[in-house]
C-alpha cells in the first residue's frame, strides 16, 4: 500500500510541474472545476476497480494470466475501468491545468494504452473462453458507447 502512495504522489508532483507548460493562464473556473471533478472521478473509479479486482489484481510488470474473470463491479460494464480511469484522470488534469505539453503526453498515452489493451485481450481469449462473450456484453473503456 505505501509502495502505491508513493507512486502516486511522483506521479501527482509530476503533473505539477507540466502545469508550467499552460496554454493559458486565463484558465476559466468552470474548465478548472469539470477538470477536478474527472480527476477525483477518475481516481474513484481507480481504487474501487482495484478493489473489485482483488487478488485478480496483477501488479507484476509482465502481464500472467489472472486467476479468475472479473465481472462485477465496474467491469460490469466496461473492461478496463483502471485503464479509464487513468485516461479520465489524465482528461482532468488537462482541463484544469490546459498544458499543451500535458496534451501530448495525454495523446500518446491513450494511443499506448489502446494498443496495450488490444494485446492484452488476445492474451486474455487464449485464458478465458467465456471473455468472447464478455467482450460482446461490455464496452472498452466508455460504458455504453467505447
Amino acid at each position: 500500500m505505501r509502495k502505491g502512495i508513493a507512486s502516486f504522489a511522483i506521479i501527482l508532483l509530476g503533473l505539477l510541474a507540466f502545469s508550467r507548460y499552460a496554454w493559458t493562464s486565463m484558465q476559466p473556473v468552470a474548465m478548472r472545476l469539470a477538470g477536478l471533478i474527472l480527476f477525483i472521478g477518475g481516481v474513484v473509479l481507480n481504487v474501487y476497480s482495484r478493489i473489485i479486482l482483488g487478488s485478480a489484481h496483477n501488479t507484476a510488470r509482465k502481464f500472467s494470466k489472472p486467476n479468475r474473470l472479473i465481472q462485477h463491479g465496474p467491469y460490469r460494464y466496461i473492461r478496463h475501468p483502471i485503464y479509464s480511469s487513468i485516461l479520465l484522470m489524465g482528461l482532468g488534469f488537462e482541463l484544469s491545468v490546459a498544458s499543451y505539453l500535458f496534451f501530448i503526453v495525454l495523446v500518446l498515452v491513450v494511443v499506448v494504452v489502446f494498443f496495450y489493451t488490444v494485446k492484452e485481450e488476445k492474451k486474455i481469449k487464449n485464458w478465458f473462453p467465456q471473455y468472447k462473450d464478455y467482450q460482446n456484453r461490455t464496452k472498452k473503456f466508455i460504458p455504453f458507447i467505447f
